[in-house]
């Protein structure tokens, strides 16, 4: 005779699973980051993932070696402008992962970068039979101000870090707020994966970030849009876990419904 569990088994095991789902839904992009950081083991990724999941604050030792919670620190889905406090700017880790973000913006050649980004997103147009998109030189200095100032601020949101909508940031396009839309994307990465090199290569970075903008981007409504511009910005965090520095990498992708200002 087959053994059946109780109701309650299934209920229970129905609660686990929607729970663990949803906690990959928020957390898809920083889950897939982690286990792709090949700086990490395991068990290193593994409490990573845990931890960001069950939003557990990050355990470090002070001065006396006694074990206290740090719960004030910039961390992914952040929607609120943070400043970073001043004795953490002093710290070794910091400093670690300060020079892996200026290096990868310094290197960063952004025309390079929207050139390739610009035949992904027209190949996919072209498949779908819609026209193809143009390169929006209009919307860099806008773009420029957008990731940056998410990159210092350390947060991601569609308004700017005093409040106002993103697209006070283009007050050259004339009717913006009928005109532009916005996709954001953040990724944290530890200071010394070898993405931050490899990504120096424009061509591999546009791949990257066309395959995460891809299912946004091909959506119906996204075909009337003319033109875009994309951009990318690192910047030194303090968030750290088992005493790894994490650079952050935010990155706007602005369209246009026309071609020009």
């Amino acid at each position: 005779m087959t053994n059946k569990f109780p109701k309650s088994f299934y209920f229970k095991l129905s609660f686990i699973i929607f729970f663990v789902l949803l906690g990959y839904y928020h957390n898809h992009n920083f889950i897939q980051a982690t286990l792709n950081d090949e700086s990490l083991s395991a068990n290193e990724s593994f409490n990573l993932i845990v931890r960001e999941v069950m939003k557990l604050p990050n355990n470090v030792e002070n001065d006396e070696g006694i074990s206290e919670y740090i719960s004030e620190y910039a961390q992914p889905g952040n929607q609120v402008p943070y400043q970073i406090h001043e004795e953490i700017l002093l710290d070794d880790n910091y400093a670690i992962a300060k020079q892996s973000a200026d290096q990868f913006n310094a290197a960063l050649d952004n025309r390079a970068l929207n050139d390739a980004f610009l035949r992904q997103m027209n190949h996919m147009r072209v498949t779908k039979g819609w026209e193809k998109i143009q390169f929006g030189e209009h919307l860099e200095e806008g773009v420029l101000r957008r990731v940056e100032e998410m990159g210092e601020y350390h947060y991601l949101s569609s308004i700017t870090a005093d409040g106002a909508d993103f697209r006070a940031h283009f007050p050259n396009v004339s009717d913006a707020e009928y005109r532009l839309g916005e996709n954001l994307y953040e990724l944290y990465i530890s200071a010394g994966d070898v993405h931050l090199t490899t990504w120096e290569n424009e061509k591999i970075l546009a791949d990257y970030l066309f395959d995460v903008y891809a299912d946004a981007v091909s959506l119906s409504n996204y075909d009337i849009y003319q033109s875009q511009y994309v951009s990318i910005y690192a910047s030194p965090t303090d968030y750290s876990v088992d005493e790894v520095p994490y650079v952050r990498l935010v990155v706007s992708l602005v369209l246009d419904t026309e071609g020009g200002i």
